[in-house]
């Protein structure tokens, strides 16, 4: 269980019936390619309104170069079925708030 960011706005948290703890499973996998090596994470959460119809994926890539290893690493929101045309604006906020966290955890190796 983890608390609900405080920057998740009011309005979106009483449209999507978000609860003041959030719980989440997670799964992994490892994929080595001969060029590459992707560690890719899948989220989900269903304790939100529409929560069972997408994912978050982080990836991180590795990469041998000459002068030694590159490493990326990238979140998306993938979108498993679509949401009611009513509810846009959650899409949009969604978007823009996955964004902004993915942002300030970025790091500079």
């Amino acid at each position: 269980m983890a608390p609900v960011p405080e920057d998740v706005p009011g309005f979106a948290r009483r449209l999507l019936n978000v609860p003041d703890q959030l719980s989440s499973t997670s799964v992994w996998r490892l994929v080595r390619d001969p060029e590459e090596m992707r560690f890719v994470q899948h989220s989900y959460t269903c304790d939100v309104l529409y929560g069972d119809r997408f994912k978050v994926q982080c990836t991180v890539r590795f990469r041998q170069e000459t002068q030694g290893v590159m490493v990326d690493q990238w979140c998306d929101i993938i979108w498993d079925k679509p949401l009611p045309w009513t509810h846009g604006v959650v899409w949009v906020l969604g978007r823009k708030h996955a964004e902004s966290l993915a942002e300030s955890l970025q790091t500079h190796l």
